[in-house]
C-alpha cells in the first residue's frame, strides 16, 4: 500500500450491509485515497482520536458501540439517531450543544446517550482532524437536523446533506475539493 495516499475516514453502518462496494472502488482504485470503514461513534472516535484523516465521510445515524457481526438485531441502545451530529461537536471541539438538542427533540435527539461530555471523557480529536471537510450523508433531511450540523462551527455553515444512495460524482466533487484545498 502507498503509505503517502490521502485519508478518507467513512462512518456508516450501511457497509455492512454491502452497499458502497462501487463508492469504495472508486475512491480508493481511481482517485487513490486510502479508505477506513468503520459503523461505530466508539470506533469513529478511537480513530479520530490517534490517528489524521484528510477528509471524513459522515453518516447522520449509526451504532452507539460496535455491534456483534453475529447478533442482526439492534437495540434502542445501540442504534439511536442523530450520532453524527454528536460526532462532528465532538470533532469541532465546540462547546457542548445542548441548546441544539433542545430544540430538535422532537427529533430524539434528547435519547442520543453519548453526550459530548462523555466523548470527551475518551479524549480529543487529533488537531488536525478538528478542522477536516465533512461530507454528511443521510437517508432523511430534515432542516433542523441540517442547521444544527451547520452550527458545529463556522467551517460547517455551507455543510450539506447528501441523501441516500449518494451519487458517487457528489463524492468525487468532495474530494476533488479537499484536494484542492490539501494542496494550497
Amino acid at each position: 500500500m502507498n503509505d503517502n495516499r490521502k485519508k478518507l475516514l467513512w462512518v456508516d453502518d450501511d457497509y455492512k450491509k454491502g452497499r458502497f462496494t462501487y463508492e469504495e472502488e472508486v475512491i480508493t482504485e481511481d482517485l487513490g485515497w486510502s479508505l477506513t470503514w468503520v459503523e461505530s461513534l466508539e470506533e469513529a472516535v478511537e480513530l479520530l482520536s490517534s490517528k489524521v484523516f484528510d477528509a471524513l465521510i459522515l453518516d447522520q445515524q449509526f451504532y452507539i458501540t460496535k455491534r456483534d457481526p453475529e447478533d442482526q438485531t439492534s437495540s434502542p441502545e445501540k442504534n439511536i439517531p442523530w450520532q453524527g451530529i454528536t460526532l462532528l461537536y465532538w470533532l469541532r471541539n465546540e462547546p457542548d450543544a445542548k441548546e441544539e438538542k433542545r430544540k430538535l427533540a422532537n427529533h430524539s435527539l434528547e435519547n442520543v446517550s453519548s453526550s459530548l461530555a462523555e466523548l470527551r471523557e475518551f479524549g480529543f480529536p487529533e488537531k488536525e482532524n478538528e478542522e477536516i471537510p465533512v461530507f454528511m450523508l443521510s437517508a432523511v433531511h430534515n432542516d433542523d437536523i441540517l442547521n444544527a450540523l451547520r452550527n458545529a462551527s463556522d467551517m460547517d455553515m455551507s455543510l450539506n446533506i447528501y441523501c441516500k444512495p449518494v451519487d458517487i460524482d457528489e463524492i468525487e466533487d468532495f474530494i476533488d475539493r479537499c484536494e484542492e484545498s490539501l494542496n494550497g
